[in-house]
C-alpha cells in the first residue's frame, strides 16, 4: 500500500522498508496530491530552484508527500526518462534540495532524499520526502528570478490535477488552517499522555479523578 509511506509512519519504519515502499512507488509511479513527479531537471539552475521550491512548500502545507525525478508521461503512463538521464546525482543529494528549502521557506523544514531502484530496470530514481505535521502554515520569503515561478509571502497548497497553487478561496484556507491546527492538537494530546504515563508518587483518589477528567477531555477531543 503506497499510502503507508505517507510521511509520518518513516520514524517508525527502517530504512530498508522505507526504500522497499519507494522502490513500489517509482515502479508503479502515480500522481496525487501527495505525489509529484517530473522528469530530470538541473537543480543547479536558479529558475529551476524556484519551481522546486514552489512544490516542496505545496506538499509541506499539504502534510507531506514525495516528489520524484526521472520519469515522463508516455501515453498516460510514467515511464523512464532514459534519454535524458544525468551520469551522477550530484545535483540531487539532500544538501542541495535543504539548501532550497533554506532560501524559499518560512519557516524551513528538513526534506530526506532517496535513492530508489525500479524493480523493471534496477535503476535509481531520486525521491524527495517532504514532512508534513507543521504548527504552522508555511510560506515563500523570497520571489524567483524576476519574480517569475513562486511568489514572495505566499501560502502554496496542492489542488486536483495535481498542481501546487497559491491558497486563494476561503475553503482551501480554511483547510489549511483546520491542519496545522490538528497538528497542533495532536502533538498537545501527545505531551499530554506522556505526562500521565510517567510514574505517580502517592496516589490519591482526588489526582485520580483529575486523571480520569483529562483523559475524558483527550478522548472528546479527538471526536471532535
Amino acid at each position: 500500500n503506497i499510502e503507508k509511506i505517507y510521511i509520518g509512519v518513516f520514524i517508525k519504519m527502517s530504512n530498508g522498508e522505507i526504500l522497499n515502499q519507494l522502490q513500489q512507488l517509482v515502479t508503479y509511479p502515480q500522481e496525487s496530491l501527495e505525489v509529484e513527479i517530473k522528469s530530470w531537471m538541473d537543480l543547479t539552475d536558479n529558475e529551476v530552484k524556484a519551481k522546486l521550491a514552489k512544490h516542496l512548500i505545496a506538499l509541506a502545507n499539504h502534510g507531506g508527500g514525495y516528489i520524484i525525478f526521472g520519469l515522463k508521461e508516455n501515453n498516460g503512463f510514467w515511464v523512464p526518462d532514459e534519454s535524458n538521464r544525468p551520469t551522477n546525482f550530484n545535483s540531487y543529494d539532500q544538501d542541495t534540495v535543504n539548501s532550497i528549502v533554506q532560501k524559499y521557506s518560512e519557516p524551513v523544514f528538513h526534506c530526506t532524499v532517496y535513492y530508489p531502484q525500479r524493480l523493471d530496470n534496477n535503476k535509481e530514481y531520486p525521491v524527495i520526502a517532504v514532512p508534513g505535521g507543521h504548527k504552522v502554515p508555511i510560506k515563500a520569503k523570497r520571489s524567483g528570478p524576476n519574480n517569475n515561478f513562486i511568489q514572495e509571502n505566499s501560502y502554496y497548497i496542492r489542488r486536483i490535477g495535481p498542481s501546487s497553487d497559491i491558497a486563494q478561496s476561503a475553503q482551501e484556507w480554511d483547510t489549511l488552517i483546520q491542519k496545522v491546527i490538528r497538528n497542533s492538537r495532536d502533538e498537545l494530546l501527545s505531551a499530554i499522555r506522556d505526562i500521565m504515563n510517567g510514574p505517580i508518587i502517592n496516589t490519591t483518589s482526588s489526582d485520580i479523578e483529575k486523571k480520569t477528567e483529562l483523559e475524558n477531555w483527550i478522548k472528546n477531543s479527538e471526536e471532535r
